[in-house]
């Protein structure tokens, strides 16, 4: 199948491996990619072998072995490209390489233009156009070619005054545009070509060359920070942490993805990055979100900034939010409480919902730091009472007056002796109720007929045989958790 897959790339030998393997593949032809046809059958061969259709597990290792293969064997040395794109095994002709340093010398007969100014030309198989313009360190350098001709693959080359190439070449199907930054004065010089070095076509060339506004910065920054969105709002706000060791990077293509060659940087321990000495021009920065989190800034998922001369710096922001399971009752109290809640449970070693379910039950599914129990006294989302505020450091009218998030810490403080304890719903509600039945059988008694704990719990022995059971002092919760977890309650 030939394929002239996307903007800015060669026509491609495109091999799809929709059949079973082993199947005939006889409608793939090789193309018209320069030296593919040579090798062709060759490769067909070796992917047959060892391709199966690139998804599921293993694809990549998958890919990345057949990529390798065909390359040492067929793509080095010999002007083709190949790579693996989703379910394609690609090859392309690479775009001519350019003379790592030609020296001035090289470009004696350069034709002079103008910043701004739009040229003409016309190339013929294998040859190319020499420009040479002006610039001081510092400024912005661009470049646009047009072809104006059915066809055409350009590509552009900048050599600095001293016939050092200055960056990467460029090279499109029917136009391109290179951007860089001027590190010193001088004469610049462009080379325009046929990338494949085989079709002929007329274009339209402008370059221009914008100076340094005094006091700016040669090259442009784009720094900024990775932050995690406790409240997933896309906002950053006091308190929310850094998110060091991210991977940020220019994603050139804007697909998404990180891709081979894309500049990357790494966040710091105060989730800053930076990427410095970057030619004028815009860019996409995005991030390669890490696993259990989703990104919540920008909204876009990519910010896309300029740098110029005027502006060689800017700041972007990006934000991220744990992804995290319903919480049970979580609609009925405020994000602050949820994030607390479920940083206690990962302390505790436990589930936050279990956690929810015994204060809700607790708290007649008020989920208030005051509200108290007129017969014992006791107060809060737990529901403590005068002896195990006093062991705790403080009071009942000091817990009365809390909010229900600060409040919250007193509860870890109380819960933080059973530590890993916590198994199921039961340990965590035996853990208010009656600590010594914490990993104990559903059958394990608690309270028997004729003492002063059944008398106070007497409304627990749902079988009414004067044994209040751990189960049986658990159904209420286990209730509460199931309440919770219905849509209108759960979140």
């Amino acid at each position: 199948m030939l394929s002239d897959f996307g903007r800015g790339r060669a026509p491609a030998v495109v091999l799809r491996q929709d059949q079973q393997v082993g199947e005939a593949d006889a409608t793939i032809s090789p193309g018209h990619v320069q030296g593919a046809e040579t090798c062709f059958q060759e490769v067909k061969e070796i992917y047959t072998r060892l391709c199966v259709p690139l998804i599921g597990d293993g694809a990549h290792l998958l890919a990345g072995e057949v990529y390798m293969k065909l390359w040492r064997q067929y793509g080095r040395g010999r002007g083709i490209q190949v790579e693996i794109l989703e379910s394609r095994l690609i090859l392309t002709a690479a775009p001519s390489a350019p003379v790592a340093n030609a020296g001035a010398t090289a470009f004696s007969g350069a034709q002079s233009i103008r910043s701004g100014v739009t040229v003409t030309g016309g190339i013929s198989s294998g040859t190319s156009h020499i420009y040479s313009f002006a610039a001081a360190a510092g400024g912005g350098i661009e470049a646009s070619v047009g072809v104006t001709s059915s066809f055409g693959q350009p590509q552009l080359d900048l050599y600095d005054p001293s016939g050092a190439l200055v960056t990467a070449p460029v090279a499109g199907t029917n136009g391109t545009t290179l951007r860089a930054a001027a590190k010193v004065s001088g004469t610049y010089y462009l080379v325009v070509k046929d990338y494949t070095g085989s079709d002929d076509w007329t274009y339209d060339l402008e370059a221009r060359y914008t100076p340094l506004p005094s006091g700016g910065t040669s090259g442009g920054t784009i720094s900024g920070m990775l932050f995690e969105d406790v409240n997933s709002d896309g906002v950053e706000e006091a308190g929310e942490p850094p998110l060091p060791s991210w991977t940020v990077f220019l994603d050139t293509n804007k697909n998404g993805r990180l891709d081979r060659g894309e500049l990357t940087t790494t966040s710091d321990s105060s989730g800053k990055f930076k990427f410095t000495s970057l030619p004028f021009g815009s860019y996409a920065v995005a991030e390669v979100v890490q696993s259990g989190f989703k990104q919540t800034a920008p909204a876009k998922n990519t910010s896309v900034v300029t740098v110029s001369p005027a502006h060689p710096t800017t700041t972007v922001l990006i934000g991220n939010a744990r992804i995290v399971a319903p919480l049970a009752w979580g609609r009925h109290v405020s994000a602050a409480f949820r994030v607390k809640v479920r940083s206690i449970a990962t302390t505790l070693g436990t589930d936050p919902s279990f956690l929810m379910a015994a204060m809700a039950f607790e708290s007649s599914e008020t989920f208030s730091a005051s509200i108290q129990n007129r017969l014992s006294g006791a107060v809060g989302l737990i529901q403590f009472t005068a002896a195990t505020a006093k062991l705790l450091g403080t009071t009942i009218a000091a817990l009365k007056a809390m909010t229900p998030e600060r409040q919250l810490d007193l509860v870890a403080k109380y819960f933080a002796p059973d530590r890993g304890r916590l198994k199921n719903l039961g340990d965590v509600y035996m853990a208010i109720l009656w600590p010594a039945a914490i990993g104990k059988r559903d059958d394990y008694v608690l309270f028997r007929k004729g003492s002063i704990y059944y008398s106070q719990n007497s409304g627990l022995d749902l079988n009414h045989d004067g044994a209040v059971t751990r189960l049986e002092a658990a159904t209420p919760v286990i209730a509460k958790l199931q309440k919770g977890m219905r849509p209108a309650n759960f979140g």
